[in-house]
């Protein structure tokens, strides 16, 4: 195995779906298997398949909102990525689980295994040589402090990854492993690279003129804007009464905080109209000030450009990628009827899933964060 091979399997059990995958990657001896499972499939069997047909790989996956391969952008579906030593050199991974004494605990537990595994000091680890990948239970609220955990425990390296997913049924995810399955905690995958890499992340939405500080907050509730009652106060900002706040006034106006010139969204999910209060997908920084935004143009023609962008950056052709895309996006290409043009984009074998959030120094909504991998020279 040379290459990186994506395979998808549109079979409905989780045992015609696994072998038919199996099928797909082939013979071979793949460093890393990811792979993204709709809800209804057993994840830990996929898993165990996956680690003995390849023994020596490391294996992770995750439940979903919708699976991404070459083959597809799907809901009901199961798809994967090897990757070869070609592009990865070695890799370790480790899952760390929330109900085993909090967050905090279990991610410095996994990252010493992974310490011990690939001989490296997380601290210290050259970021041009070793990047993370990240799956977190999307049903728990705990990706914020899992990326600032991260960030202490790890600050050099990059991990790039995203919530899982329920087909938005918002009842349970998973994140699975050989032997494991979370329903409360992520799984963190080092690659040590063999080929150049770039982090993507993109979104198709620019700040109004709108602004607001959010003036009481307390994880991802908002009571208070500029020291008026939230709802009342972004319902202003879009010029509608809060009664009229919907589903569809969220999806096409979320919240962003502007750092460096980049947005990065937080999506409104609802209005209590007792409270006045807001919930949001992504936590709102008391204190922090935050932009109306709004959609710039075409999620495919934003996603295309930022492709091209970072293939300039990466300096080589594209060898692989893992996506990440907020299941917004996926109701967008939905109503759209974009998801073939979007698949089309990638000339190169890749797969991910559509989120319930996406990881890359922090967590943040309604956007697109990828994983893209130099070809092997």
């Amino acid at each position: 195995m040379n290459s990186a091979i994506s395979a998808h399997s549109f079979k409905t059990t989780t045992s015609e779906a696994v072998a038919d995958l199996l099928e797909q990657l082939g013979p071979g001896n793949p460093v890393v298997v990811v792979f993204f499972c709709q809800p209804d499939h057993d994840g830990q069997v996929v898993a165990a398949a996956i680690k003995e047909r390849f023994p020596s790989a490391q294996v992770l996956g995750c439940s979903t909102a919708g699976e991404i391969s070459n083959q597809g952008s799907t809901t009901g579906t199961l798809c994967a990525i090897a990757l070869p030593k070609s592009l990865i050199r070695r890799a370790g991974s480790a899952f760390a689980d929330y109900q085993q004494g909090g967050v905090r605990q279990a991610l410095g537990g996994a990252l010493q295994s992974l310490s011990r595994s690939l001989e490296i000091d997380p601290r210290t680890a050259d970021p041009q040589r070793y990047v993370g990948l990240v799956l977190i239970d999307g049903s728990h609220g705990t990706e914020e402090e899992t990326n600032a955990h991260l960030g202490d425990m790890a600050p050099f390296l990059s991990f790039v990854g995203g919530s899982a997913g329920d087909n938005l049924k918002f009842k349970q995810t998973y994140v699975y492993g050989p032997g494991t399955t979370l329903k409360k905690g992520c799984a963190l995958c080092v690659l040590d690279l063999a080929v150049p890499f770039q982090v993507l992340k993109t979104c198709h939405f620019q700040a109004t003129q709108k602004r607001m500080v959010a003036t009481k907050a307390q994880g991802r509730v908002v009571y208070e804007f500029d020291g008026a009652p939230a709802t009342e106060a972004y319902a202003a900002a879009l010029g509608v009464r809060p009664e009229q706040l919907d589903f569809d006034l969220f999806f096409k106006n979320p919240l962003g905080l502007i750092i460096e010139g980049k947005p990065w969204l937080r999506s409104p999910q609802r209005a209590d109209p007792q409270a006045r209060s807001m919930t949001f997908a992504c936590e709102v920084w008391e204190g922090s000030e935050v932009f109306v935004m709004t959609r710039t143009g075409d999620l495919v023609e934003d996603s295309r450009q930022a492709l091209e962008r970072v293939r300039e950056e990466l300096g080589t052709r594209v060898g692989a990628a893992l996506l990440f895309n907020c299941v917004h996006r996926r109701v967008e290409l939905d109503r759209s009827k974009g998801h073939e043009e979007f698949v089309r984009l990638f000339d190169f074998p890749m797969a991910g899933f559509h989120t319930y959030g996406e990881c890359w120094l922090g967590h943040i909504n309604q956007t697109l964060t990828a994983l893209v991998l130099g070809q092997a020279q």
